[in-house]
């Protein structure tokens, strides 16, 4: 058993003082394998506690079989919990998350997330028009004005933010999809780069190809994109011809900007430059 799982069946031992009618009082340990899974939030939030609570009410409701008591924890049964398993207390545990009423708070903290994250996505892809999800932002802070300002923290406890919540959820959903779709696109750019089979080999390409179809396997969206952008950055280090004519590109446009613009006015034939005449000139 693992130090995290150790850890987990404590909390739970002294989050339980006594046995309830509607939950048993359990000890479980998670196998190795799903044990790295849930510490990368593939089954989302799940604190240890909230495990431990949803595995007694389950084998207290017959949904998951006793198996044999804890001799280290008496009054307890042991539980051996698997991917499968962890996944049904995932699904319950969110069922009832949603029936609960959401503080304005947490919808404030999915608010600056959200913020957080549309900020490094301008710049780790500039080229991605995200216009419409800063205007998305906005509205969800005057929601959020609207629906806080002038209330007492007893009066806020009263307050279900959990609609406003949702759109914010739905809108770093949509965030996600279109940053993950940009960062493909580049990743498939550059992977058909000449310079890429030049420099590498020929199965070089085959190489590229076989990770990002590994990425499309990650389970979280989130995950997705941050395994992009490392494949992108790896793939613009190798300093391929494409990456190569893509900033020089960048760079001449980033030029063409910064020059002052041309004073009005006109050319006479020999090219050069003649100011207009304004009354009163001679």
């Amino acid at each position: 058993m693992t130090k995290v799982v150790k850890k987990a069946a404590v909390e739970v031992q002294a989050q339980e003082t006594a046995q309830t009618p509607e939950r048993q009082r359990v000890h479980f340990i998670i196998d190795e394998e799903t044990e790295k899974r849930w510490k990368s939030q593939e089954f989302g939030y799940l604190h240890p506690i909230a495990i431990g609570v949803i595995l007694g009410e389950m084998v207290a409701s017959g949904d998951v079989q006793s198996g044999m008591a804890c001799p280290k924890c008496e009054g307890r049964v042991h539980i051996d919990v698997d991917s499968d398993l962890l996944t049904k207390v995932a699904e319950k545990h969110r069922v009832y998350k949603a029936s609960l009423p959401v503080h304005p708070d947490d919808a404030k903290e999915a608010l600056e997330n959200l913020e957080r994250e549309l900020i490094n996505h301008k710049k780790g892809c500039p080229r991605l028009n995200l216009d419409v999800f800063q205007t998305s932002i906005g509205k969800f802070q005057k929601n959020l004005f609207d629906m806080a300002f002038g209330k007492t923290k007893e009066q806020l406890k009263e307050v279900d933010a959990r609609a406003l919540c949702d759109s914010i959820v739905e809108t770093d959903t949509a965030v996600t999809g279109a940053v993950n779709g940009q960062l493909e696109s580049d990743v498939k750019n550059l992977m058909n780069d000449p310079g890429l089979i030049e420099k590498y080999g020929a199965d070089a390409k085959k190489k590229v190809e076989e990770e990002l179809a590994h990425t499309r396997n990650l389970t979280s969206a989130h995950q997705q994109v941050q395994a992009l952008y490392g494949l992108r950055r790896q793939l613009r280090n190798f300093d391929l011809k494409y990456a190569e004519q893509r900033n020089a590109e960048r760079v001449a446009a980033d030029g063409a900007r910064s020059r002052p613009q041309t004073p009005r006015g006109f050319q006479n034939r020999d090219g050069k430059f003649v100011r207009p005449r304004k009354p009163g000139d001679r």
